[in-house]
């Protein structure tokens, strides 16, 4: 089976290189680490800035005389609504930008380290292969934001009528981002001329065996995500032994991918 084939091949080549081995999760570990940071940095106090909003309007409509729609809200609870609005409009951008450029360095790096696993590359030899997949990932940052932010101006009201197909649509949208990313990714080391070639090639004429390796890959990590979720409220060190689990699979499903698509292509 071609998947049992990718995952113990991937395995040995980690085991028999293991100061790449090493030096990949703890590049992952860094990057584990800076996203992390950005969520408690901007993320969260974004949703604290919304709850505020909403407590100021949900006080303020208790407030009001009369039904609540005849009446305009007090000035000062207007301001202190479009005051939060705009903090966590700040919040959600920075959020944004600071997630794309770190998204962007670390795909270079840790696909590159992953490719020079794979095809048992001198560190030297990553240049080319980075480059091409920072390129890559700004090409997909910004045709992801392009459609999912097209597709949510529409997606609201049917989420607002209780209809999950948005929710749905949206997530096999990312995962169609992901699985060609993924596969782009894979081919950096590929001359210009040769990647289109051999991108169409793979994530189409060999998509039966890279899109099992994918959601199987995808799987792991949703079930690692989800570890992590479940222990948020428990003590430290609990809630590190799923984080660190994370890091681990996140940086195997990559090498599981990039010796996935380099088999397929024999």
């Amino acid at each position: 089976m071609f998947l049992v084939k990718i995952i113990r091949q991937s395995f040995r080549i980690m085991l028999g290189s293991k100061k790449k081995t090493f030096a990949i999760l703890g590049l992952q570990l860094l990057y584990g680490i800076l996203l992390s940071a950005i969520i408690f940095t901007t993320l969260i106090p974004a949703t604290e800035e919304a709850r505020k909003a909403l407590d100021v309007f949900d006080n303020a409509q208790e407030n009001l005389p009369g039904a609540p729609e005849e009446n305009a809200l007090p000035s000062e609870q207007a301001l202190a609504i479009y005051q939060s609005a705009a903090r966590m409009a700040s919040y959600l951008k920075d959020a944004g930008v600071y997630s794309a450029a770190v998204f962007m360095v670390f795909s270079s790096l840790l696909w590159g380290f992953s490719l020079s696993l794979a095809n048992r590359l001198p560190v030297k030899r990553l240049i080319q292969p980075a480059f091409t997949i920072f390129i890559l990932s700004g090409i997909v940052i910004f045709l992801a934001e392009t459609v999912i932010a097209g597709y949510m101006r529409s997606a609201f009201k049917l989420i607002d009528q209780g209809s999950f197909t948005p929710v749905f649509a949206l997530a096999g949208t990312l995962l169609l981002f992901g699985y060609f990313g993924a596969v782009a990714f894979s081919l950096a080391c590929k001359r210009p001329k040769d990647f289109f070639p051999a991108f169409i090639s793979a994530a189409f004429g060999k998509a039966h065996r890279l899109i099992p390796v994918f959601l199987t890959s995808f799987l792991f990590i949703s079930a690692a995500a989800a570890l992590i979720i479940l222990t948020a409220e428990a003590n430290l060190i609990i809630a590190l032994i799923p984080f660190l689990i994370l890091i681990a699979v996140q940086a195997a499903a990559r090498l599981f991918m990039v010796v996935a698509v380099k088999e397929a292509a024999k």
